[in-house]
């Protein structure tokens, strides 16, 4: 069912640029090793993430903050599958090798959560501006699913990343 799915989310792209079935097993394996927690029936890792998001975002951008916590989006669960499948069907089936060698070898810690903080700060005026509600938020930002740049988030999200820990 659904967890199938979501480990093919994995492996296809390792096994489809890697091309061998032996170094894909172990580099899913090595990488089930760091995810792994996300799968868990108690969602301790997931919950713990978004939990961590939604504090990052307080810091980084409180008039979005306190917009999202008005319409009951305090929770940060719409960012649930980006975080769960590492953004995989945010981009490109060609972008995430690129995207995910990024967040493995990333010197910023959380990176994978300064990525969700940059999508939400790209889209923050239209999201602002609309009102959106908890409902249109979930829909607008489900619809960025293929229409995201990789690259220009990749290099944003180091400069917002670099930007605050400077001023703080």
């Amino acid at each position: 069912g659904y967890q199938r799915r979501v480990h093919g989310d994995f492996l296809a792209p390792i096994l489809y640029f890697l091309g061998d079935e032996a170094d894909s097993f172990w580099c899913y394996v090595h990488l089930m090793e760091r995810v792994g927690g996300n799968f868990s029936e108690d969602q301790v890792a997931m919950t713990q993430q978004l939990q961590q998001l939604a504090k990052m975002l307080q810091a980084v951008d409180p008039e979005l903050w306190r917009h999202l916590e008005s319409i009951g989006a305090e929770s940060c669960f719409f960012a649930f599958r980006w975080l769960l499948v590492l953004f995989k069907r945010e981009f490109s089936f060609s972008e995430i090798p690129l995207l995910w060698e990024v967040l493995w070898s990333s010197p910023y810690p959380n990176m994978h959560l300064w990525i969700c903080l940059y999508i939400l700060h790209s889209h923050r005026n239209f999201i602002l501006s609309q009102h959106l509600s908890l409902d249109d938020l979930l829909s607008y930002l489900q619809a960025l699913e293929g229409r995201l740049d990789v690259s220009e988030i990749i290099s944003n999200t180091e400069v917002m990343y670099i930007a605050y820990h400077i001023s703080v």
